[in-house]
């Protein structure tokens, strides 16, 4: 009743099942990262990914134009209408839940003790990871806010402060390409990390990881500005006004990617109440920023808030980090990367433009021009 859809009441107990599904693969999952098997770990996510996108396109493209079967009429009411997202993903969940089955078995099996609660080691995951909690949400903030706010801050009337956050909603979906590289690098990077924290070169490991991990992200935050003219394609020109954006939004995402390498800090050392308050500092400092530039700037106050974010969440995980396990990271080197990829940018901006260069040119130059990294 509270969310205004009484009629609906069956929702809940889609989420709740959802939810619940997707709260019991997550040790088998993990456990799959931890193990290393990547192939099996993708394949999972990608059947689910696929069930929900099939079924989403067989309830809402195949069945309406297949009115009046029969077969189809049985299985497809168009009253439930968007009851079927949650229908799909409920779906989705439950045979990944399925074909984990046989995992949790053997790590069942493989367990003396499975019957017997630990109150200790209870007492110690408790602690150990209601603060990754208040991680998790407030990384959500950090990621989702400014869009939500965006609408209650901006002067303007309605239909011009949705024109503008749809301009910078559209500008963030180009950021896909950093944000994917760095989602699957946290996949596979967390694991191994653990995997390594009792070798005695575990300190070189991580900084050898940031390293590449930094002079891979620079690639990207540079390819997109390089190639702006193929990206763009992937949005409506209504949209391109916002492109300017772009460059800022990929150097905030690059930052939370070193952030997560940061972090592992907090993870092995035991100290992850240090990662809830390094990241409930960054929420505040969102909010406020938010606050303060979105009614001057637009959606440049909005993507400035989101880079000063990251920005200080880094610096504050990396200070705190060498305090408690310190890590060999090469600064320096990681310094000159950055300043080379700047300096691009800044290259490709005023200098390698079509008016000046054919474009044919212009491809083969950013692409030799790319090669350093």
């Amino acid at each position: 009743m509270a969310l205004q859809y009484p009629d609906n009441s069956e929702y809940i107990v889609y989420f709740g099942l959802i939810l619940a599904l997707d709260t019991l693969v997550t040790i088998p999952f993990a456990r799959l990262r931890y193990e290393e098997k990547a192939i099996r770990f993708a394949t999972l996510r990608l059947i689910n990914i696929g069930i929900n996108v099939g079924l989403n396109v067989f309830f809402f493209i195949v069945c309406p134009k297949m009115s009046g079967s029969p077969v189809f009429d049985a299985l497809y009411d168009p009253n439930v209408g968007i009851g079927y997202i949650f229908l799909s993903n409920l779906i989705a969940a439950l045979v990944t839940f399925l074909m984990l089955v046989p995992d949790m078995a053997r790590a069942t099996l493989y367990s003396r003790t499975w019957r017997v609660l630990d109150a200790q080691l209870w007492r110690n995951m408790i602690i150990y990871a209601l603060p990754l909690l208040v991680v998790g949400f407030a990384g959500t903030i950090n990621e989702m806010l400014d869009r939500i706010l965006f609408k209650h801050l901006y002067p303007a009337d309605t239909t011009t402060t949705l024109q503008q956050l749809g301009i910078y909603g559209a500008c963030y979906r180009l950021c896909i390409i950093m944000s994917l590289f760095t989602q699957a690098y946290r996949f596979a990077a967390e694991p191994f990390f653990f995997a390594q924290s009792n070798r005695e070169n575990a300190p070189q490991v991580y900084a050898d990881s940031m390293k590449y991990f930094v002079i891979v992200g620079l690639m990207v935050l540079v390819g997109v500005p390089f190639f702006m003219d193929l990206v763009k394609l992937l949005i409506g020109s209504r949209y391109h006004e916002g492109l300017g954006v772009v460059p800022i939004l990929l150097l905030s995402h690059l930052l939370l990617g070193i952030y997560y390498n940061l972090s592992i800090w907090y993870k092995l050392t035991n100290h992850t109440t240090w990662g809830a308050i390094i990241s409930v500092g960054g929420s505040l400092l969102t909010i406020a920023l938010n606050i303060a530039l979105i009614p001057h700037y637009g959606y440049w106050g909005a993507a400035i808030a989101n880079l000063v974010c990251y920005s200080a969440m880094t610096v504050a995980s990396y200070i705190w980090g060498q305090k408690y396990y310190p890590v060999p990271y090469n600064l320096g080197r990681i310094a000159v990367y950055t300043a080379v990829a700047m300096g691009l940018i800044a290259l490709n901006e005023w200098v390698l433009q079509p008016s000046h260069i054919a474009k044919l040119d212009l491809y083969a130059i950013r692409l030799v021009l790319l090669t350093p990294f």
